[in-house]
């Protein structure tokens, strides 16, 4: 017995040491070679993804108590001057999604958007997927986000398909583009999920899903009266942060009225610390690369990561 434990830990240890050597020839001695790797041309590099949208009918969803309150009932003047000081041609008569849009039309900077089924459907009722379509006229891609928006691994593998499907096809039939990317509701996956799409004929383009580096979540409560100045200290730790690292994949929704000041206070800082826009061909390459990463050699990719840690440009 004691023979067996013995094994053991020397087993154990002999692994350590491995590792360690590892980790010094790749932090140290193999360094340069990675530092001037693929994924180094996206260096700085802001990747924009909204979720949840499209918003319509001119509702913006900030928090008030329980309430959720159309742009028309924006009476109180401290809300409307903290919107306008961020945004000065914030457009009250429309809905957050089309200030988004106009917002990334004026800077010329193209997103992915993954699209709620059941909001697109309430937009087509309303406006015939005005939102949706104009997003595909103006180059951006969009995304699947499923259509009932529901934690996919609490419910049966066979509804997430039917689910997923469903959003697919209204997708489909308003703008003739098929999305073959998708984001799960809350980022919850799992690999029979995965399986499962891939056994689907309308789903098997859905490789893997796309989460985030970074989510801007509904963490600005409109009755936070420092809203400005929470969202640009925010936006300001966001680049002090990241100011050595590779691409970030910005997770924001654009039903929200603050994912628009966001944006707009992303564009407006990003100048300031050397930061680019990547294109949403771009952020496909970019993340597929990074899964190839992880399923060819999960050692490379652990310390990848270690080498953004430390500094260097190589994984965001």
């Amino acid at each position: 017995m004691t023979q067996i434990i013995f094994s053991f830990l020397f087993f154990c240890i002999f692994i350590l040491v491995c590792l360690v050597i590892y980790d010094f020839y790749f932090l140290y001695i193999n360094s340069e070679k990675w530092s001037v790797s693929w994924f180094d041309q996206y260096n700085k590099t802001l990747f924009l993804t909204y979720d949840d949208g499209p918003s319509s009918n001119g509702k913006i969803f900030y928090r008030n108590g329980q309430k959720r309150v159309g742009d028309s009932e924006i009476e109180e003047v401290r809300l409307k001057d903290a919107i306008t000081e961020i945004m000065p041609d914030y457009d009250f008569l429309t809905t957050p999604t089309k200030n988004i849009l106009n917002l990334l039309e004026k800077h010329n900077i193209r997103a992915t958007f993954f699209i709620m089924g059941k909001a697109l459907a309430f937009d087509i009722s309303e406006t015939g997927g005005s939102s949706v379509k104009r997003m595909v006229d103006e180059g951006h891609t969009l995304g699947n986000h499923t259509y009932s928006h529901k934690f996919s691994p609490a419910q049966s593998p066979d509804w997430v398909v039917e689910d997923m499907i469903k959003s697919h096809n209204i997708i489909t039939q308003v703008t003739g583009i098929s999305p073959s990317i998708y984001r799960p509701p809350q980022g919850a996956w799992n690999a029979k999920l995965t399986g499962k799409l891939r056994e689907n004929e309308i789903l098997k383009d859905y490789v893997y899903p796309m989460m985030w580096s970074e989510d801007f979540g509904g963490t600005y409560a409109f009755d936070n009266p420092q809203i400005v100045e929470t969202i640009r200290n925010r936006v300001t730790h966001f680049f002090e942060k990241n100011r050595n690292t590779g691409g970030r994949i910005v997770l924001l929704h654009d039903p929200w009225i603050y994912s628009a000041l966001v944006t707009a206070e992303l564009i407006r800082q990003a100048p300031q610390y050397g930061f680019k826009f990547g294109t949403p061909e771009e952020l496909v390459q970019y993340w597929r690369k990074n899964l190839e990463l992880h399923r060819k050699s999960p050692l490379k990719f652990y310390f990848s990561y270690r080498l953004r840690q430390k500094g260097k440009k190589i994984y965001g």
